[in-house]
């Protein structure tokens, strides 16, 4: 993973900047500080250790030494090469941090992250799915970086290829077992449940980085459409806050009944403030 600057002998990087352009269109403070504990720090990787583009159908490992330079967390996001949106999977997001839950973590310290159409056995955890015929590319996100990542005493491993594990031919495969019927509809509905009906439980169990943008989505779809100037990321972000106070109360909850009230608690202040003004 490179990390690349945007000058060089005082010469604007023309191709950095249209790339970035593609990328992200547009940029904050927080994402290009250069203060110790404060905003983010982003590194992407587009290439493995060979210089080969990433393949969505082989697979990959990235080692991220230990004692991350961190004060917040850490993720590892993909993104599809072709639409710059996060790779979509049967995965909620596609991404592994240091908020997952069941994170393995080696005996060193180290976190080793995989990447593949399917998962290493036991490090379901450590996994991000990826798509055959589609290429990827990731960010290591660092939040409140610290002091080793800008000198550069610490930095992340390559992405490798790793080899494709051939099994022994199993004796069912010779001789199959007579064919099972197929399980009914509602032993496996539900498994993709609308944000609109999850309970405060499943809100909280989303990692940190994408909270406001499942209270955007939700927010959109309860609001069904009708103009409101508070609904965007940024005031998505001044709603998280508030909801997760009101579900850590009552886990069993409605996660949308939260979000209404801290959006009906959020436009109250508006109001005041206008009035003010």
């Amino acid at each position: 993973m490179r990390q690349r600057g945007r000058r060089e002998a005082d010469a604007r990087l023309l191709d950095a900047y249209s790339g970035f352009f593609f990328y992200a269109t547009g940029v904050t403070p927080a994402m290009d500080s250069r203060l110790v504990g404060v905003g983010s720090q982003y590194l992407g990787a587009f290439v493995d250790s060979k210089g080969n583009p990433l393949d969505g159908g082989k697979n990959y490992r990235l080692r991220l030494p230990p004692n991350a330079p961190v004060k917040d967390f850490w993720s590892v996001i993909l993104y599809d090469d072709q639409t710059r949106s996060m790779l979509q999977t049967d995965q909620q997001f596609p991404s592994v941090s240091s908020q997952t839950q069941g994170l393995l973590v080696n005996e060193d310290g180290s976190v080793d992250v995989y990447f593949g159409p399917k998962a290493p056995a036991g490090k379901e955890n450590n996994w991000v799915q990826t798509v055959p015929g589609t290429a990827w590319n990731t960010l290591l996100r660092l939040y409140g970086p610290l002091e080793p990542f800008f000198d550069k005493t610490w930095r992340p491993g390559e992405i490798e290829l790793q080899p494709t594990q051939t099994a022994a031919v199993p004796e069912s495969a010779v001789n199959p077992p007579r064919a099972t019927p197929p399980a009914p509809k509602a032993a496996v509905s539900g498994q993709k449940k609308a944000v609109g009906n999850w309970t405060c439980e499943e809100f909280l169990a989303v990692e940190g980085e994408f909270q406001p943008k499942v209270v955007y989505w939700a927010t959109s779809q309860a609001k069904s459409g009708k103009e409101n100037s508070v609904i965007d990321l940024e005031g998505s972000e001044r709603v998280v806050p508030l909801v997760i106070d009101e579900c850590k109360k009552t886990p069993s909850g409605s996660f949308l009944q939260k979000l209404r009230d801290a959006w009906r608690s959020i436009e109250a202040e508006a109001k005041k403030l206008r009035k003010n003004i």
